[in-house]
């Protein structure tokens, strides 16, 4: 239902992992777990100035903190780059170490979908602090861990590719 506003307990039950890059306003967001036809989701957000894309995804939470906790304990560097991506591939992370003028980690967080007609596709590129990364990992865990408690998860019901 557009336009519908949530009541206090929706509010208060939303678990919700913000990253935001040095690059303000850029910003990556995972909300949820949600009840879906299909099953769990959560829904993944990107957002810059005027661009602003969400997008349910299904996503094995335990890849996604690994690769938080993975970031965390390489924070003085790595050769390559890091991914992870969600069960149908509609997100997907990937982490770069560059160490040109000063250390800063680049998240690209790509968010797209082929299973719908208009096929689309939006990502950003979020500059981070290598000092960060913990402290990332560490909201990572919780949020993780808090969507998986009972009474917490599934958040408020709202079903895949509804607008609230």
């Amino acid at each position: 239902m557009a336009g519908r506003i949530p009541d206090v307990a929706e509010l208060y039950a939303r678990v919700v992992l913000e990253v935001a890059g040095t690059n303000r306003p850029a910003q990556l967001a995972l909300e949820g777990p949600f009840d879906g036809p299909a099953g769990p989701f959560y829904l993944a957000s990107v957002v810059y100035r005027h661009l602003a894309a969400s997008w349910p995804v299904f996503l094995e939470p335990v890849a996604f903190l690994a690769f938080f906790e993975d970031l965390a304990r390489h924070r003085g560097g790595w050769a390559g780059e890091k991914r992870v991506a969600s069960l149908d591939g509609d997100f997907a992370l990937r982490c770069e170490y560059q160490r040109a003028f000063r250390p800063e980690v680049w998240l690209h967080a790509r968010l797209a979908t082929d299973a719908a007609d208009p096929y689309w596709a939006a990502e950003l590129r979020l500059v981070l602090c290598p000092e960060s990364l913990e402290e990332l990992a560490g909201r990572a865990r919780s949020f993780f861990t808090k969507a998986a408690e009972p009474g917490v998860a599934p958040g408020p019901r709202r079903q895949a590719g509804s607008d609230g």
